[in-house]
């Protein structure tokens, strides 16, 4: 008879082996499924409320909630994709390096004064057929003319343009390349995520039971782990979403003072780009401080004001809300809950957003599990 030792010692080695197998076979599917984790958490409340209106069908109501889900992804996908679209052909279509720029005077009595080491930046303006361009071209030329006086040098403003130009055109061409590649990996991602929201939704209860009964853990211990999975899922997406609107409201008050056109637009985009880790608003108040700057008449001090308040107030915000909203509903410290999520973001992209802070909140549990456990044992002794 085979002794039990060597026989435990021969299925952990069979459960590591077929579990590395099994983490090869799904490793690409990871993340797909951990969104759709993510979702059907999200998505369960509207799941609730479909159900009877769906004749108690489960099918039904995961179908609808699915397609839900779907039109909330791909319609604002696909507006902003186009609107990039355009935005980048009119840009080559009015600022490509195959044209040829000529200055007008008024553009030439705008211009800041030059030193003379930047003279002949005048001399050969680039020729450019619209108000837009001819804008563009006095921002490099004013621009040039800045840095050339201050350092020394003597940088030519068509060739800075034509660089700028280049540079972005390679860009922009190598995305382009890539997009039907990254396209197809997005629709395929997407698919496999819908799906398994889709199954979630109906079976996720038997799901967790049958698993449940394969680890050697605790039912209660199991239930304290999903119960901290649902409840950080919600407060990460409540902070991150809450933070993202606070931050283009709050750029919206200041892009209003300031006097930026376009202020709704502005705002609402603020509000998605807000989404993004780390750099977040910025991609859109930083532009908008330098329009404030180069083309506004007396527009030196709204841009200044606009940058400190966009430094001081918009940007801090993401660091305030997140922590205060995550302490409150995860019992995470603010300045752990901050560290979790940057720290998360940095090591594992977007995702790590969620990552992070689960992470922390489950290390806390699996810490207060062995504390129990070792406790039940001294008191059994």
């Amino acid at each position: 008879m085979i002794p039990r030792v060597i026989s435990l010692i021969v299925l952990v080695g069979l459960v590591v082996l077929f579990g590395a197998m099994f983490y090869q076979v799904m490793a690409e599917f990871l993340v797909p499924l951990f969104l759709a984790m993510l979702i059907t958490v999200l998505a369960s409340p509207l799941f609730n409320w479909l159900l009877p209106r769906c004749k108690n069908s489960p099918r039904l109501a995961s179908l609808a909630t699915v397609f839900a889900i779907l039109a909330m992804i791909l319609i604002p996908t696909v507006l902003l994709s186009i609107r990039a679209i355009r935005e980048a052909d009119n840009l080559f279509a009015t600022y490509g390096p195959e044209q040829k720029p000529n200055a007008t005077p008024a553009t030439e009595a705008a211009r800041l004064p030059i030193s003379p080491a930047a003279e002949d930046l005048s001399k050969m303006p680039p020729k450019l057929n619209t108000l837009e361009s001819q804008k563009f071209h006095d921002l490099i030329v004013r621009g040039v003319s800045w840095f050339n006086e201050h350092v020394g040098l003597s940088l030519n403003a068509d060739e800075v343009q034509a660089t700028i130009v280049t540079t972005a055109k390679a860009w922009l061409k190598d995305i382009a390349l890539k997009t039907p590649t990254n396209v197809i990996a997005f629709l395929f991602g997407l698919s496999i995520m819908l799906i398994a929201v889709y199954y979630f939704l109906i079976d996720g209860h038997s799901m967790i039971e049958s698993v449940g009964k394969l680890l050697p853990l605790d039912g209660a211990h199991q239930r304290m782990l999903l119960r901290d999975f649902v409840d950080v899922s919600r407060a990460v997406a409540a902070a991150t979403l809450l933070s993202a609107l606070c931050q283009g409201l709050l750029a919206g008050i200041g892009y209003y003072f300031a006097g930026v056109p376009s202020v709704v637009l502005l705002t609402f985009i603020t509000v998605l780009v807000s989404l993004i880790p780390f750099i977040g608003a910025a991609i859109i108040w930083v532009p908008a401080c330098l329009w404030l700057y180069w083309f506004k008449d007396d527009g030196t001090l709204p841009a200044v004001l606009l940058a400190v308040y966009c430094i001081a107030v918009v940007s801090m915000v993401d660091n305030l809300v997140k922590p205060l909203v995550l302490q409150g509903k995860t019992n995470l410290h603010p300045l752990l809950a901050l560290l979790s999520v940057l720290g998360g973001v940095q090591t594992l992209g977007a995702i790590g957003l969620f990552v992070g802070p689960m992470a922390v909140v489950f290390l806390q549990a699996a810490l207060t599990m062995l504390r129990d456990e070792l406790q039940q044992e001294v008191l059994a002794k």
